[in-house]
Protein backbone atom coordinates (compact mmCIF):
# COMPACT_ATOMS: atom_id res chain seq x y z
CA UNK A 1 0.00 0.00 0.00
CA UNK A 2 1.40 3.45 -0.76
CA UNK A 3 2.17 5.67 1.83
CA UNK A 4 -0.81 8.64 0.40
CA UNK A 5 -2.98 5.62 1.09
CA UNK A 6 -1.92 4.94 4.44
CA UNK A 7 -2.22 8.53 5.41
CA UNK A 8 -5.28 8.69 4.37
CA UNK A 9 -6.55 5.91 6.38
CA UNK A 10 -4.59 6.74 9.27
CA UNK A 11 -6.25 10.31 8.92
CA UNK A 12 -9.91 9.11 9.03
CA UNK A 13 -9.16 6.55 11.27
CA UNK A 14 -7.90 9.77 13.67
CA UNK A 15 -11.09 10.90 13.22
CA UNK A 16 -13.07 8.07 15.03
CA UNK A 17 -10.19 6.63 16.97
CA UNK A 18 -10.88 9.16 20.48
CA UNK A 19 -14.49 8.28 20.70
CA UNK A 20 -14.36 4.67 20.22
CA UNK A 21 -10.95 5.01 22.33
CA UNK A 22 -12.83 7.19 25.47
CA UNK A 23 -16.73 4.48 25.05
CA UNK A 24 -14.21 1.19 25.26
CA UNK A 25 -12.21 2.42 28.18
CA UNK A 26 -15.52 2.97 30.12
CA UNK A 27 -16.71 -0.27 29.43
CA UNK A 28 -16.54 -3.18 32.50
CA UNK A 29 -15.42 -6.80 32.15
CA UNK A 30 -19.40 -7.52 32.14
CA UNK A 31 -19.98 -4.73 29.40
CA UNK A 32 -17.81 -6.83 27.07
CA UNK A 33 -19.15 -9.61 27.47
CA UNK A 34 -22.51 -8.76 26.87
CA UNK A 35 -21.32 -7.29 24.02
CA UNK A 36 -19.34 -10.40 22.85
CA UNK A 37 -22.50 -12.32 22.83
CA UNK A 38 -24.92 -10.01 21.39
CA UNK A 39 -22.19 -10.41 18.56
CA UNK A 40 -22.61 -14.16 18.64
CA UNK A 41 -26.40 -14.01 18.49
CA UNK A 42 -25.82 -11.79 15.57
CA UNK A 43 -23.38 -14.23 14.03
CA UNK A 44 -26.33 -17.43 14.68
CA UNK A 45 -29.42 -15.43 13.38
CA UNK A 46 -27.41 -14.14 9.90
CA UNK A 47 -27.01 -18.10 9.78
CA UNK A 48 -30.70 -18.30 8.74
CA UNK A 49 -30.21 -14.88 6.69
CA UNK A 50 -27.58 -16.53 4.37
CA UNK A 51 -28.44 -19.63 3.65
CA UNK A 52 -32.08 -18.13 2.56
CA UNK A 53 -30.21 -15.43 -0.12
CA UNK A 54 -28.55 -16.41 -3.36
CA UNK A 55 -26.55 -13.17 -3.54
CA UNK A 56 -22.90 -13.10 -1.96
CA UNK A 57 -22.97 -11.38 1.58
CA UNK A 58 -20.34 -11.04 4.59
CA UNK A 59 -20.60 -10.16 8.05
CA UNK A 60 -17.23 -8.01 9.45
CA UNK A 61 -16.48 -6.68 12.42
CA UNK A 62 -15.46 -2.88 12.60
CA UNK A 63 -11.55 -3.76 12.39
CA UNK A 64 -12.54 -5.64 8.99
CA UNK A 65 -12.62 -9.45 10.00
CA UNK A 66 -15.08 -11.86 8.32
CA UNK A 67 -17.01 -14.14 10.72
CA UNK A 68 -19.47 -14.94 8.23
CA UNK A 69 -20.31 -15.29 4.85
CA UNK A 70 -22.03 -17.14 2.63
CA UNK A 71 -21.33 -19.81 -0.30
CA UNK A 72 -21.93 -17.20 -3.26
CA UNK A 73 -19.37 -14.67 -1.46
CA UNK A 74 -16.79 -17.22 -1.28
CA UNK A 75 -17.65 -18.09 -4.84
CA UNK A 76 -17.45 -14.66 -6.23
CA UNK A 77 -13.95 -14.14 -4.34
CA UNK A 78 -12.81 -17.96 -4.81
CA UNK A 79 -11.81 -18.05 -1.12
CA UNK A 80 -12.56 -21.83 0.22
CA UNK A 81 -15.88 -21.14 2.28
CA UNK A 82 -13.89 -21.79 5.38
CA UNK A 83 -11.72 -19.41 4.82
CA UNK A 84 -14.66 -16.67 5.65
CA UNK A 85 -15.21 -17.67 9.16
CA UNK A 86 -13.61 -16.23 12.66
CA UNK A 87 -11.43 -13.39 11.40
CA UNK A 88 -9.04 -15.45 9.03
CA UNK A 89 -9.41 -12.95 6.44
CA UNK A 90 -10.23 -9.33 6.25
CA UNK A 91 -12.77 -7.17 4.31
CA UNK A 92 -9.83 -4.64 2.92
CA UNK A 93 -7.78 -7.96 2.11
CA UNK A 94 -9.81 -8.74 -0.78
CA UNK A 95 -10.34 -5.19 -1.77
CA UNK A 96 -7.66 -3.30 -4.47
CA UNK A 97 -6.04 -0.36 -2.85
CA UNK A 98 -8.23 2.57 -3.89
CA UNK A 99 -10.82 0.73 -2.75
CA UNK A 100 -9.81 0.00 0.97
CA UNK A 101 -9.43 4.00 1.01
CA UNK A 102 -12.65 4.78 0.04
CA UNK A 103 -14.33 2.48 2.65
CA UNK A 104 -12.46 3.47 5.38
CA UNK A 105 -13.40 7.05 4.57
CA UNK A 106 -17.41 6.06 4.06
CA UNK A 107 -16.91 4.02 7.33
CA UNK A 108 -15.14 6.74 8.57
CA UNK A 109 -18.27 9.30 7.78
CA UNK A 110 -20.77 7.00 9.23
CA UNK A 111 -19.37 5.32 12.61
CA UNK A 112 -19.98 7.57 15.25
CA UNK A 113 -22.99 9.43 13.77
CA UNK A 114 -26.47 7.70 14.83
CA UNK A 115 -28.57 9.57 11.88
CA UNK A 116 -26.79 7.14 9.23
CA UNK A 117 -25.86 3.60 9.61
CA UNK A 118 -25.59 2.14 5.84
CA UNK A 119 -23.89 3.13 2.82
CA UNK A 120 -24.35 1.98 -0.97
CA UNK A 121 -20.24 2.29 -2.63
CA UNK A 122 -18.82 0.67 -5.57
CA UNK A 123 -15.46 -1.21 -5.24
CA UNK A 124 -13.02 -3.37 -6.88
CA UNK A 125 -12.59 -6.79 -5.33
CA UNK A 126 -9.81 -9.18 -5.14
CA UNK A 127 -10.54 -11.99 -7.40
CA UNK A 128 -8.28 -14.88 -6.01
CA UNK A 129 -6.58 -17.01 -9.27
CA UNK A 130 -5.13 -20.11 -8.06
CA UNK A 131 -1.90 -20.56 -10.13
CA UNK A 132 -1.35 -24.38 -11.96
CA UNK A 133 2.14 -23.24 -12.31
CA UNK A 134 5.07 -23.50 -9.02
CA UNK A 135 5.32 -22.44 -6.73
CA UNK A 136 1.96 -23.21 -5.64
CA UNK A 137 1.90 -20.40 -2.97
CA UNK A 138 2.04 -17.78 -5.26
CA UNK A 139 -1.26 -15.80 -6.00
CA UNK A 140 -2.20 -13.49 -8.35
CA UNK A 141 -5.42 -11.52 -7.88
CA UNK A 142 -8.19 -10.02 -10.93
CA UNK A 143 -9.80 -6.53 -9.69
CA UNK A 144 -13.64 -7.00 -10.18
CA UNK A 145 -15.87 -4.67 -10.04
CA UNK A 146 -18.88 -4.34 -7.86
CA UNK A 147 -21.02 -2.60 -5.72
CA UNK A 148 -21.99 -3.26 -2.43
CA UNK A 149 -23.80 -1.85 0.75
CA UNK A 150 -22.43 -2.06 4.21
CA UNK A 151 -24.74 -1.51 7.39
CA UNK A 152 -23.32 -0.49 10.60
CA UNK A 153 -25.03 -2.47 13.31
CA UNK A 154 -24.43 -0.45 16.58
CA UNK A 155 -24.57 -1.99 19.90
CA UNK A 156 -25.77 -0.61 23.22
CA UNK A 157 -23.05 1.75 23.44
CA UNK A 158 -24.22 2.98 20.22
CA UNK A 159 -20.72 1.72 18.65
Amino acid sequence: MSSDSRQRILNVMGTFRPTFRDVAQSLTDIDLILVEESFERLLLDYDRVFSAMAIPACLWRRTGEIYKGNKEFADLINVPFDKLRDGQLCIYEIMAEDSIVNYWEKYGNIAFDPKQKAVLTSCLLNYQLQPDEEPPRKRKNIAMSCCFSFTVRRDKFNM
